[in-house]
């Protein structure tokens, strides 16, 4: 904290520094007040190992994410020293599966994929190499490569690339029963729709009718095609979580529990064999 504070002294930045939020893997989040108004402060990580992350911090994307009431206002941006301070939005996690919490959902996923940006932008294939990169002497190598060849064989299957945030799970959707708003886009890429709509009908637990209604809302039929779609990035998404901790678990030893890592080892293999009989 102490060196926050110096950092944001020297930057004369107008923050007055309340506590701090959590501690991630690549960014520390903390709760303050810039210029009077409540606010989030993240401090990114220092990133000495190639991984593509924060590319929304591209002005190109940071404005639409804004201009589309996706994002809270940011407030302060520093890309070279690694600074956001946006909004505070006064807003909590959507638990209730109601039909307006479906739509709201929907339709703003709907909004962040159609956000225009240059494809240039990194992909999660890109993301994937990089991952493989830092692993290659992984011991469950084996493992990782069996993601890779199924991420393989379904992006060919995969519609056009849209920019994707690929962690949309329940704590990064907030709502103050009015609007949502999605946080935490740091490892936001360009990728298929698939991921981010299989990320969330999984972490809310829909069943088939919420699923269609969710589908039908987006602007898609929920019709064979689609829900296979669906189950292959369900799959995919288990893979990249399980990789993602692996990387964790060697670059900031002790950072994250291994029974964590062998949860989503055993939930791999109950999607893996699912995936396989049918």
């Amino acid at each position: 904290m102490n060196n926050l504070q110096e950092l944001i002294n020297n930057l004369n930045i107008k923050f007055e520094l309340s506590k701090e939020i959590r501690k991630g893997e690549t960014a520390n989040t903390y709760l303050g007040n810039y210029q009077n108004e409540k606010s989030i402060l993240k401090l990114f990580k220092k990133n000495h190992n190639k991984l593509i992350t924060n590319q929304y911090l591209d002005n190109e994307i940071n404005n639409q994410l804004i201009n589309k009431n996706l994002f809270p206002e940011i407030y302060y941006i520093n890309k070279k020293i690694g600074v956001l301070i946006y909004k505070y939005f006064d807003g909590i996690q959507l638990n209730k599966k109601s039909f307006k919490n479906i739509n709201l959902i929907a339709r703003k996923l709907k909004t962040l994929h159609s956000i225009d940006c240059h494809k240039k932008n990194k992909s999660l294939e890109d993301q994937f190499i990089s991952y493989k990169e830092i692993l290659k002497s992984h011991s469950k190598i084996d493992l990782i490569n069996e993601g890779w060849n199924h991420f393989l064989n379904i992006k060919d299957k995969s519609d056009e690339q849209v920019f994707s945030h690929n962690d949309l799970n329940k704590t990064n959707i907030l709502s103050d029963n009015v609007n949502i708003v999605f946080i935490d886009f740091e490892y936001s890429s360009m990728n298929s729709r698939y991921c981010d709509i299989a990320r969330i009908i999984e972490s809310f637990s829909f069943n088939d009718n919420e699923t269609e209604t969710f589908l039908e809302l987006y602007g898609m039929e929920a019709n064979s095609n689609i829900i296979k779609s669906i189950d292959e990035w369900s799959l995919t998404n288990t893979y990249i979580d399980l990789i993602w901790a692996y990387i964790v678990d060697k670059l900031y030893p002790g950072a994250i529990e291994n029974s964590y890592i062998v949860s989503l080892e055993a939930k791999l293999d109950n999607k893996s064999y699912k995936y396989s009989n049918n």
